[in-house]
């Protein structure tokens, strides 16, 4: 027993070194869900009177652990909250290409935003804040999010568009 404990401070200092922040392996999975279920919360609230939308959001809502309560109160809901460790946001932004390698400050808060946006095909805008600067996406997030629908989202300045065009045949699955 004494010599594992002569050993353990080596083992210590190895797992200490051996930490990754936002490994892509790590972020694909919850990141993938998380995104794909805002965007089915997202497009239903930019469409409140498309059954359809409203069904699957209601459904990803009752289903996804954490969010059953909410899908209470659906159609009256504005806001989410949701609370991480320090490392979490690194996940969602290594899945969105936006990681820098380094892990986020304490108190990082990264916001998706619907707006009204007339004079887009859309009529509404997703724009994505981290740390109150917008955040410059380096991919096109549907492409990960809703490959096989025709809803989509594009690259803007600082904003993400949600467009109903059909998506590009090189983004389509086979």
């Amino acid at each position: 027993m004494a010599e594992l404990l002569v050993r353990w401070p080596c083992i210590a200092e190895a797992l200490h070194y051996s930490v990754v922040y936002g490994h892509p392996m790590f972020s694909a999975f919850p990141a993938e869900y998380f995104f794909s279920t805002m965007a089915d919360l997202l497009e239903a609230k930019a469409n409140p009177y498309d059954p359809d939308l409203q069904q699957r959001a209601t459904k990803r809502l009752k289903k996804t652990p954490g969010l059953d309560e909410a899908s209470k109160f659906w159609n009256s809901l504005s806001f989410m909250l949701f609370a991480t460790h320090d490392s979490s946001p690194s996940y969602l932004l290594r899945y969105l290409e936006g990681f820098d390698g380094r892990q986020p400050p304490l108190a990082s808060t990264l916001f998706l935003e619907l707006w009204r946006d007339p004079s887009h095909p859309s009529g509404h805008v997703v724009k994505f804040i981290y740390n109150w600067k917008p955040l410059q996406l380096k991919v096109r997030l549907s492409a990960r999010v809703r490959p096989r629908q025709s809803y989509h989202v594009l690259e803007g300045e600082g904003q993400v568009f949600a467009n109903r065009e059909p998506l590009p045949d090189e983004l389509r699955d086979a």
